[in-house]
């Protein structure tokens, strides 16, 4: 996998999803932002993962077939889809990158 990739698999499909700037307008032009998309996703809201799906598979070049995503999506349950939506968005939030776990000096220490 590239850097702003994550590989989801979706039924018998195995899914590239992309963190490009398309991925992240399209969601925002959806979802006002993305912590209100993030928020939505722990909600379980169909519409928001759908949306992310779409988003992350297409990088607007490529149709796809909304209906079949959207019944692979169910069918995989969209409690087992909430990680992976928020990993992707954490993603787009990021440039593409994954976000660091490091910690600094002081978040060690406690000093500010």
């Amino acid at each position: 996998m590239k850097q702003g990739e994550m590989e989801l698999k979706l039924g018998d499909d195995n899914l590239v999803l992309r963190a490009t700037p398309y991925a992240l307008r399209f969601i925002l032009s959806k979802h006002e932002d993305l912590r209100t998309a993030i928020q939505r996703v722990y909600m379980m809201n169909d519409k928001v993962i759908y949306d992310i799906l779409e988003a992350g598979v297409t990088d607007g070049k490529v149709q796809i077939n909304r209906k079949a995503l959207e019944e692979n999506a169910f069918n995989e349950g969209l409690i087992n889809l909430i990680g992976p939506m928020t990993d992707f968005l954490m993603l787009l939030a990021n440039g593409g990158k994954k976000p660091s776990t490091e910690k600094t000096e002081e978040d060690v220490s406690g000093k500010t």
